[in-house]
């Protein structure tokens, strides 16, 4: 059985009206993350804030990328797995389930269905 930890990491840079929604969709799946690091690209706006009512990890990145902050998430992530999302995804209640799930059959990548 493998280790089931997932470190969900969320890159944001001023994303203050859609931070909520994406957040609650994470903390409500029926897989729970192990933890979820927002990797902020330096707002300007409310984002961090409204971040901060969830348990979250907050890092920010320098790179001014996408691709940049996901390499500081995965640098600072304590899962066995670490899986992404952005901030105007919803993920469906089922994702982590169905992403871990797939490990269990030896399968070593999937992707959103």
């Amino acid at each position: 059985m493998v280790d089931k930890r997932i470190s969900v990491v969320v890159p944001v840079k001023n994303d203050e009206e859609k931070i909520e929604d994406c957040l609650e969709a994470v903390f409500s799946q029926s897989f729970k993350p192990y933890e979820v690091i927002l990797v902020d690209g330096h707002s300007d706006d409310g984002t961090v804030k409204r971040a901060s009512e969830f348990p979250v990890n907050v890092f920010y990145e320098e790179y001014s990328t996408r691709a940049g902050a996901c390499k500081v998430g995965v640098e600072n992530a304590k899962g066995e797995f670490v899986a992404f999302t952005d901030v105007d995804c919803i993920p469906e209640k089922n994702w982590l389930e169905n992403l871990i799930k797939e490990f269990d059959c030896r399968i070593v990548g999937g992707g959103v269905g």
